[in-house]
């Protein structure tokens, strides 16, 4: 949240705290979870509740604009031997007239060179991103094979005495 105080952005991150501490919930009834205890936040006074939810609410209408978006521009594309459902748009940041950045949705035609040289840019990062995360799984899936009973890698590493931070950490230094 913007414009919070030191005090305010305490209580912020312990509300999403809260909710985030029910781990039984699935991610959408902590999401309502989060609207819940901002309404509870708002009728118990606390002035930056009504715009910590108006800002959420914001989020939530981009959210729906960019997917309504992005649905209404799709288009077949030949790769391989198969064919792919691609959305003519994407994400790009552009500079306004002042100077400021803005990202924003862009069908392909509209981009300029430099905005689809950012775009691609973007995408290798993501690449890489993801080839860290695989790298993670399947660390962590060498755990199941080293412990067949155990339920998962929090239990084979608390069967080596460590948390799972710890052994991926020891796999980085080993």
């Amino acid at each position: 949240m913007k414009n919070l105080t030191t005090d305010e952005h305490a209580e912020w991150v312990a509300l999403l705290d809260t909710a985030n501490a029910r781990k039984a919930d699935t991610q959408s009834a902590r999401a309502y979870s989060v609207i819940d205890l901002l309404e509870d936040a708002e009728q118990a006074q606390r002035k930056w509740a009504p715009t910590a939810l108006r800002e959420l609410a914001a989020d939530g209408a981009r959210s729906a604009l960019k997917k309504r978006t992005k649905e209404r521009s799709r288009v077949f594309v030949p790769v391989g031997t198969s064919v792919a459902h691609r959305s003519m748009r994407v994400g790009v940041r552009s500079q306004q007239a002042d100077g400021s950045d803005v990202h924003q949705q862009k069908l392909f035609e509209e981009m300029t060179w430099a905005e689809l040289d950012d775009h691609v840019q973007m995408l290798e990062q993501q690449l890489r991103s993801l080839g860290v995360t695989l790298a993670v799984d399947r660390k962590l899936i060498k755990l199941r094979g080293r412990y067949p009973d155990s339920v998962g890698p929090r239990d084979a590493c608390a069967e080596l005495g460590l948390s799972v931070e710890e052994f991926l950490a020891a796999e980085v230094a080993a």
